[in-house]
């Protein structure tokens, strides 16, 4: 019986959840200012006001740079780790990664 109304007042729904890989660049400190990055959005939103509008655009642009800067050292480290070699599978995919180049059919 109590299951009957728990089902009625809130059936159960089926989700979809996609797990995706972590990208190998991506550390904490990215995700904390990614966070706060987000909580300055909201209170731009939210109060309107120039100054915090200001924050977020300034807060923007730290993320991207702080992004754009890990991938640098990590592409640069993998491809000079494996720059010797150029019969190493990491190199050419990495290199087919940075230029969304898709594999092609054999």
């Amino acid at each position: 019986m109590l299951k009957e109304t728990l089902q009625q007042h809130a059936p159960q729904k089926r989700r979809i959840i996609t797990l995706r890989p972590l990208s190998p660049w991506y550390n904490e400190e990215i995700g904390q200012e990614k966070r706060n990055r987000r909580k300055l959005e909201l209170r731009s939103r939210a109060s309107g006001l120039c100054i915090d509008g200001q924050l977020y655009v300034k807060q923007c642009e730290t993320v991207n740079a702080m992004i754009k800067n890990a991938k640098t050292t990590y592409y640069s480290l993998v491809i000079s780790n494996n720059a010797h070699n150029q019969k190493v599978y990491m190199l050419f995919s990495t290199v087919n990664k940075l230029l969304h180049r898709k594999p092609t059919a054999s």
